[in-house]
């Protein structure tokens, strides 16, 4: 209700909702427990910010139309004096981020990509980069409906201002990702990496293969 800016009188089962939380709260393990804006800042890195994108509708009757689909974005950094800062940005429109999405994904030309690249960088991250000072060097970003499917390293102002090189940029499930659940045995740092996979498109038969 408060993202569609209907006010509503929820005391009772507020109320309600907070007596279970603290009869919970003893047994919950920390993966489900709340984490609060100022412990979230506290995770941030010094030169690091937040920006949380969650997909909503938008209407009253809370039927999922994607007409009435809207991205709330949010953003979280710490100040100068090391308290926290959030902001509610102005919501997004979830068909026409969609529309610039899947025209970026079928552009055949650098070109038109560069155009929809700038256009969801108007629509994603300018809003909160002019929150955001000189300092802040990394990203944290928290993207929600379609989202995780667009490389926001992409985006851009112009066609030599990418994101990716203005920040470093570190994706997340969700702003819990910044609570660690289990310690990690830093000992564990082996790897297995692989690459260049054929896809079974390689012939069985070396013989068969085209040389170089």
């Amino acid at each position: 209700e408060l993202l569609r800016g209907v006010p509503r009188d929820v005391s009772g089962p507020e109320e309600e909702k907070r007596l279970l939380e603290l009869s919970l709260a003893g047994s919950l393990p920390d993966a489900f427990r709340w984490i609060s804006c100022r412990e979230i800042c506290r995770r941030l890195p010094p030169g690091a910010a937040l920006v949380d994108y969650y997909a909503y509708p938008a209407n009253l009757s809370g039927q999922l139309l994607l007409e009435d689909m809207r991205y709330a974005v949010f953003v979280l950094f710490r100040r100068a004096d090391g308290t926290p800062y959030l902001r509610r940005l102005p919501s997004v429109n979830f068909l026409r981020v969609r529309r610039a999405l899947l025209s970026l994904t079928d552009s055949l030309s650098a070109r038109a990509g560069i155009l929809f690249c700038r256009t969801l960088h108007r629509l994603l991250v300018q809003p909160a980069e002019s929150l955001l000072g000189p300092e802040v060097d990394t990203l944290f970003l928290s993207p929600d409906g379609d989202l995780p499917k667009l490389p926001f390293g992409l985006l851009c102002r112009a066609p030599d201002s990418f994101l990716c090189d203005r920040y470093s940029l570190v994706y997340l499930e969700s702003a819990r990702d910044l609570k660690p659940d289990q310690v990690i045995d830093p000992a564990g740092r082996e790897a297995l990496v692989m690459g260049n996979p054929d896809f079974s498109l390689t012939p069985a038969d070396p013989a068969q293969r085209s040389p170089g």
